[in-house]
């Protein structure tokens, strides 16, 4: 643990690894050697020992998950899923952690349970237990989960055109005390938050100057961000224009995460190409790397709408 604490984790892995020896069945060495591994995993980069980290935390459970070790095997195997995109076994193992769980505890798988549902694409699910987290023990964490959820849903309702469902939800949110304003660059990063940028587009929000935060966050969702996105967001008054002083406009943006779909929505949605990236190339000049299919259309795109200056030519390696 020493070790661990140090971050000299080649030498406490082989020191878990002789305790392994004289203790095979030891829980609390199942659970410190899978600690172990996750940050060996994060510091190289390493699948393979994220992998040996769930093995680990596998064997901590005996049967079902029915004492505190057991439960905190349960809740990291569900971070390292989630981490892995695999929402569903995360929300297994916390629904299986939660069986036994009392008091703040509980609270606390509840709400980590919420924000799997969360990027699973289960919006009420989240909500439901947001709301019972919050009915155990009263926390800030859970309620910031609370009114993410809730912005995700109303933001959902803005962007299919229900103004009026999504307001009830937009209040909810504001009302949990958490800064919303300060949950937009999580939201703006992750496909399955990004539906809350709408509930700041709402006629109050936007009064409340909601629809000025969501334009300066919009280059963090470039590289996934829809054409079907980018017209609603143009339809409810979002300035699709605004620099970004590091990474430019929304569209040179999209242009370096090769998002071809996004690029062909902001031109035909006329967006003003004649404003420079912050280090001042031009539009055409953010087009040049890449020799790629796509990078080669988006280069088209971008000639049609800006015309081809004398002796262009197109790059032939990247």
């Amino acid at each position: 643990q020493i070790k661990y604490a140090r971050y000299r984790l080649d030498e406490s892995l082989k020191m878990l690894e002789r305790a392994e020896a004289i203790d095979p069945s030891n829980v609390k060495l199942r659970l410190r050697k899978g600690a172990t591994l996750r940050a060996l995993a994060s510091r190289r980069g390493d699948n393979s020992l994220l992998d040996a980290s769930v093995r680990e935390y596998q064997r901590a459970i005996k049967h079902k998950v029915d004492d505190g070790n057991e439960r905190l095997a349960a809740t990291e195997l569900a971070d390292v899923f989630g981490a892995k995109g695999d929402f569903d076994k995360a929300i297994g193992y916390l629904s299986d952690a939660m069986i036994t769980a009392k008091d703040s505890e509980k609270a606390f798988i509840l709400d980590q349970r919420a924000k799997a549902h969360l990027y699973a694409g289960h919006v009420d699910s989240a909500i439901t237990d947001s709301h019972a987290a919050l009915g155990i023990h009263d926390f800030g964490v859970g309620r910031q989960t609370l009114a993410l959820a809730l912005l995700v849903k109303s933001g959902v309702f803005m962007r299919d055109e229900k103004p009026a469902e999504a307001v009830s939800r937009t209040m909810e949110a504001i009302q949990t005390g958490t800064d919303i304003g300060g949950l937009l660059p999580v939201i703006a990063a992750s496909p399955q938050t990004f539906p809350a940028i709408f509930a700041f587009l709402e006629p109050r929000m936007k009064e409340a100057g909601g629809d000025q935060m969501v334009a300066g966050k919009l280059c963090s969702a470039s590289k996934f961000i829809s054409g079907v996105d980018l017209q609603r967001l143009e339809s409810l008054g979002a300035d699709l224009n605004v620099v970004d002083p590091m990474r430019g406009t929304l569209l040179h943006c999209a242009v370096e995460e090769s998002n071809l779909e996004a690029v062909s929505a902001l031109l035909e949605l006329g967006v003003d190409t004649n404003i420079r990236h912050p280090d001042g190339r031009s539009l055409l000049e953010t087009t040049l790397i890449g020799t790629s299919p796509v990078r080669k259309e988006i280069r088209r795109l971008v000639l049609a709408k800006v015309g081809t200056p004398p002796g262009w030519k197109d790059p032939e390696v990247d």
